[in-house]
């Protein structure tokens, strides 16, 4: 029996190369892999193929930011999340539609997060100052969350606790339909969501993959795995 396959989304860079490029951290993939799941990155194509690329996936993981056109990373007050890169907000949001459509498991790291959460109707805010902007590498945690029980993440790291790392300067302000905060920081930025339904969708504001060496981070991949690999069994009943 084959393992899940997951479709990681990437960034993408129109200003950079010939003719743009494409980037990923190699930690997404590799927690992916290490958790039991094959990963492949999901490139950027006309939106009219996504129907028949994604039908190959069994989970989706909407990665972090980056790929800020040179303009945006110049601002002190970043705009919202397709004015900072149009082209990998237009592809993304008609992945999770499809995805939402569809039942397939959702993980979205960071602005994965935030993505997911707007196309479900929610909104985002700049946070003052640069708290949850941390300059020690990511396999470093720089604050706590607290964890609400009962919960896909309590059930994934079984603490009510968890120390994580922070690289963002927006949160989540308004929680879309469909969602339920799940965690918060100790300054009340909401640090995780999921969804309200039975379809697996959960969404984090920190980057469990950059803390391969933390058995809760890792268990968060796990859970997402799970979730893909039933998803995958139940489209084999009906193949």
């Amino acid at each position: 029996m084959r393992q899940p396959i997951i479709g990681v989304s990437c960034n993408f860079k129109p200003h950079e190369g010939e003719n743009g490029t494409f980037q990923l951290d190699k930690s997404y993939t590799d927690m992916v892999y290490k958790n039991g799941a094959i990963p492949q990155i999901i490139p950027i194509l006309p939106v009219e193929e996504i129907t028949s690329m994604l039908h190959l996936y069994d989970g989706i993981l909407l990665s972090g930011g980056g790929g800020l056109l040179p303009h945006i990373e110049q601002m002190d007050v970043l705009p919202g999340l397709r004015e900072q890169n149009p082209d990998r907000y237009d592809f993304e949001s008609e992945i999770i539609n499809y995805a939402l459509k569809m039942g397939t498991p959702l993980l979205g790291i960071c602005r994965g997060y935030q993505m997911i959460n707007e196309l479900m109707g929610g909104s985002l805010e700049n946070l003052p100052g640069k708290a949850h902007l941390q300059k020690e590498a990511g396999a470093q945690p720089s604050h706590r969350i607290f964890v609400e029980r009962e919960t896909i993440l309590y059930q994934a790291i079984q603490s009510e606790e968890a120390e994580v790392n922070s690289f963002h300067s927006q949160a989540i302000d308004q929680v879309g339909n469909g969602l339920k905060i799940t965690s918060y920081s100790k300054d009340k930025v909401i640090e995780s969501m999921e969804g309200t339904t039975s379809q697996f969708i959960l969404g984090l504001q920190f980057h469990p993959e950059f803390m391969v060496e933390s058995e809760k981070m890792n268990h968060i991949y796990r859970s997402f795995i799970r979730a893909a690999e039933e998803f995958k069994d139940r489209g084999s009943e009906h193949d």
